[in-house]
C-alpha cells in the first residue's frame, strides 16, 4: 500500500496548494502498475476555531463534540485527508503530562464518551446537520486512529514519551486498567453505524513493571500482551505503530528514533517483534529491504505458510480501512467543494458555539459576570508577552504582543501595559557555517520591555496573567538531570 502524512494543515488560505499536492500524488498513483492510491493521513488541526480536543471535551457536551467532528472530517477529507492521526484520548493521570493539551482529561470515563462522539463524528456520513442520521461510512467519512494506547498519560515525570528520558508509564496507584477504558470501552464501542475505531495507535512507552505485569518491559508496538486485549475483545482493525520505532538513529541526528525496550534488536527483529505483537504499519518506516528481512525470519520461524497468512491479515486490515473511505473509488480532492465548506457561515458559527460552551469560569467572585453587563470598561492591567522568533515563534521575527487578544482586550477593558523599548538584541545568521558577526538590524530580546510598576497600576480593577504549565521538556538537559521549568508570567 501507499501511505504518509501531511503536515499541510489545509485552511482558507492554503487549501489550493494542499489539494493540488494530493490529487498530483493520487494521479502518479493511479499512473503505475497496480493503481494503489495513497492513504493521506493529518496530525489534528483545527478549522473555524474549534477548539482542541481538551477545549471540547470541557463543554460535556458530547452532541457538540460529534457535530465539530464531523465538520472537521469534512473539510479534512475535501482537501484530501482520509486519515486522522486521532483522536489523542489519554488519561492524563500524571498532571504534568507534557502532552495532556492535546488529549482530553484526567477522567477514563470522560474520556471514553469523548472517544465515542468524536471518532462517530469523524467516521460516519450524516444525513442531517444535527448527525441524528447516522449513515455510517460515506462520502464525508474519514478514519479514526485513537491514541496512544495504552498509558501514555502515565509517563514518568510528566515527560515525553519521544525522548528516552519519557520511555517509562509507571502506574503507582495500580491504575493501568483505567487507561484501557476509553479505547476498550470507548473507540472499540462507538454505539454508531461504524461500530469501532478504524485504527489505533500504540504508544511509545514501555508500561513498566519490575514483574512485568503489564506484559513485557517493552515499547507499546512491540506488546503482545497490550495488542491481545483489542483483539480479544472482537476488534480487527488497523493497528499502525506511532512515528520511527525500529531503524537505529543516524549519526549526530537531533531526532532519535525510539526503540524503548528492544534497543539491542536489529531493525528487522523489531520489524519481527512489532509483527508477532500485531503491528499491520510501521509508522515512518520506508525500508523495503528492512521489512522483507524480518519477513523472512518470521518465515524461518513458524513456515511459510502461517508467515503469509500473517502478512495476509494485515494487508487485509489496510485495504478494508482504504475501502471504507472510498480510496479506491474516488481519491481526488475537489477545490470548489473545499471553498465552499471554508465559506460556510453554519461552519464558523458551530466554532463560535464551540468555543462559548468550552469556556469555564472557575468562581464569579463579585458578581463579575451579571445580566447587567460590565457597563464602562474596567482598568485592566495586561502584561506584554514576549515571543521569540524563528521556528518557535511560527516564523515571524522576535516581538512583543499583549498576552490575550488585543482587540478582544480593548474591547472588554480600558487596557494598561507594559512600555516596550528599542530592539536591543544582535541578530546573528543561523546554520554550522553562519559567522558570528551579526547581521541584520536589532531585534527584540526578552529584557526590552518595562514593566509596569505597582503606581501604574494602583487603579487596575483587573490583571489578566498567563501562566506557562510546568515543561519538563524532553527530560535530558545538557546537565543530565531532570527538573520542571520555572513558570512564565
Amino acid at each position: 500500500m501507499r501511505a504518509g502524512v501531511s503536515r499541510a494543515q489545509a485552511a482558507p488560505d492554503n487549501y489550493v496548494e494542499a489539494i493540488n499536492w494530493i490529487n498530483a500524488v493520487q494521479e502518479e498513483c493511479e499512473k503505475s502498475a497496480l493503481g494503489i492510491p495513497y492513504l493521506n493521513s493529518t496530525d489534528q488541526y483545527q478549522n473555524y476555531d474549534i477548539p482542541d480536543n481538551d477545549g471540547l471535551v470541557a463543554s460535556m457536551d458530547m452532541d457538540l463534540i460529534r457535530r465539530a467532528a464531523k465538520v472537521q472530517a469534512k473539510t479534512w477529507r475535501a482537501t484530501g485527508v482520509r486519515c486522522l492521526l486521532g483522536p489523542q484520548i489519554d488519561i492524563s493521570t500524571n498532571p504534568t503530562y507534557c502532552r495532556y493539551s492535546g488529549s482530553a482529561s484526567e477522567d477514563p470515563a470522560l474520556n471514553r464518551d469523548f472517544a465515542r462522539a468524536f471518532i462517530t463524528g469523524l467516521q460516519s456520513t450524516f444525513g442531517d446537520d444535527a448527525c441524528t442520521d447516522d449513515q455510517g461510512w460515506g462520502k464525508d467519512s474519514i478514519l479514526g486512529m485513537a491514541k496512544h494506547y495504552c498509558g501514555a498519560g502515565a509517563v514518568e515525570g510528566g515527560r515525553n514519551d519521544h525522548s528516552d528520558g519519557g520511555k517509562y508509564d509507571v502506574f503507582p496507584g495500580n491504575n493501568f486498567k483505567a487507561h484501557l477504558i476509553p479505547f476498550l470501552d470507548g473507540a472499540l464501542n462507538l454505539g454508531s453505524a461504524t461500530g469501532a475505531c478504524a485504527s489505533i495507535m500504540p504508544n511509545y512507552g514501555i508500561a513498566y513493571d519490575e514483574n512485568q505485569k503489564y506484559g513485557e518491559n517493552v515499547g507499546g508496538g512491540f506488546s503482545e500482551m497490550r495488542t491481545s486485549y483489542l483483539r480479544d475483545a472482537g476488534w480487527d482493525g488497523m493497528v499502525t505503530t506511532d512515528w520511527q520505532i525500529t531503524m537505529d538513529s543516524e549519526p549526530d541526528s537531533m531526532m532519535k528514533n525510539r526503540v524503548w525496550g528492544v534497543e539491542d534488536l536489529t531493525p528487522a527483529e523489531r520489524e519481527l517483534k512489532g509483527i508477532k505483537a500485531g503491528d499491520d504499519q510501521f509508522g515512518g518506516e520506508f525500508s523495503v529491504e528492512t521489512i522483507t528481512e524480518a519477513y523472512k525470519k518470521l518465515e524461518d520461524e513458524v513456515g511459510a505458510d502461517e508467515a503469509l497468512a500473517r502478512v495476509r491479515d494485515s494487508a487485509r486490515r489496510i485495504f478494508t480501512c482504504m475501502n471504507y473511505v472510498d480510496l479506491f473509488d474516488q481519491p481526488y480532492a475537489d477545490r470548489e467543494e473545499a471553498r465552499a465548506l471554508f465559506e460556510s457561515e453554519a461552519n464558523t458559527a458551530l466554532g463560535v458555539e464551540a468555543g462559548e460552551k468550552s469556556l469555564i469560569m472557575l468562581k464569579n467572585k463579585g458578581n463579575v459576570i451579571s445580566k447587567e453587563g460590565l457597563g464602562d470598561k474596567p482598568k485592566c492591567y495586561i502584561p506584554q508577552k514576549f515571543v521569540s522568533g524563528g521556528m518557535w515563534g511560527g516564523g515571524a521575527p522576535a516581538h512583543f504582543e499583549l498576552a490575550i487578544d488585543e482587540d478582544i482586550a480593548n474591547e472588554l477593558f480600558d487596557v494598561v501595559t507594559d512600555t516596550v523599548g528599542e530592539p536591543t538584541g544582535v541578530a546573528k545568521a543561523m546554520g554550522p557555517m553562519a559567522s558570528s558577526e551579526p547581521s541584520g538590524d536589532p531585534v527584540y530580546q526578552a529584557s526590552d520591555v518595562v514593566r509596569a510598576t505597582a503606581e501604574h497600576i494602583a487603579d487596575c480593577e483587573y490583571a489578566v496573567v498567563l501562566i506557562a504549565s510546568p515543561d519538563t521538556g524532553a527530560g535530558e538537559p545538557s546537565s543530565g538531570g531532570f527538573g520542571v521549568a520555572s513558570a512564565d508570567t
